[in-house]
């Protein structure tokens, strides 16, 4: 109890409580296996609304209304700015993270350079040797993460409006994949206040 398990289950269906009666207001309830229809009329019998839906067909109905609402210019405005925001985020990261990988490199450079030139002096100690491969080694793996860093995104994508075309034309095999099924679920139901089925 103390953990509120029932809180914190996540909906298995798109319209999970967001499907209402347009005659009663009430939910729409599972009828069967994919069916959906008024709660009061089948529970209670106090709602007239004896019809039902598949749920695949009403998901399909809302994707595509919610697809046209997506494709308005207001909709593509706030998707551009939020891309170009997350892009220019991204490629600060990636250069912060590159510039910090060259200052790291340039301070095992001198290191190294400073060892080498006092073993040249005459300078013998048994750790010496050992410093030395370790300073040597994670030369290496910096230039190789240097080297496979991914270039810099375009601060402009050059087909952005194909891009999100593409994205809402996508909200079905988005619901369909496994792997982000849970978070579009819950954008796609965050986009959903209600409902309301006649």
């Amino acid at each position: 109890r103390e953990t509120r398990f029932w809180e914190k289950r996540r909906p298995k269906h798109l319209l999970t409580g967001l499907a209402h009666c347009g005659v009663c207001g009430s939910r729409m309830a599972s009828v069967g296996r994919d069916y959906l229809a008024c709660g009061a009329a089948r529970r209670q019998g106090t709602c007239a609304n004896r019809r039902g839906i598949r749920r695949s067909v009403l998901e399909n109905l809302i994707l595509d209304c919610l697809k046209d609402r997506l494709m308005e210019p207001e909709m593509v405005r706030e998707f551009t700015a939020t891309f170009h925001k997350e892009m220019n985020r991204l490629n600060r990261e990636r250069e912060a993270d590159t510039t910090t990988l060259q200052a790291e490199l340039a301070r095992i450079d001198g290191k190294v350079g400073s060892l080498i030139e006092a073993v040249s002096e005459g300078l013998r100690h048994p750790g010496l040797q050992k410093k030395l491969d370790s300073l040597e080694a994670r030369r290496k793996e910096i230039n190789r993460a240097l080297a496979t860093a991914p270039s810099p995104a375009p601060r402009l994508h050059p087909n952005l409006a194909e891009l999100y075309r593409r994205k809402i034309e996508a909200l079905r095999e988005a619901l369909d994949d496994p792997d982000i099924r849970d978070e579009a679920l819950e954008i796609l139901r965050g986009l959903i206040d209600r409902v309301s089925i006649e």
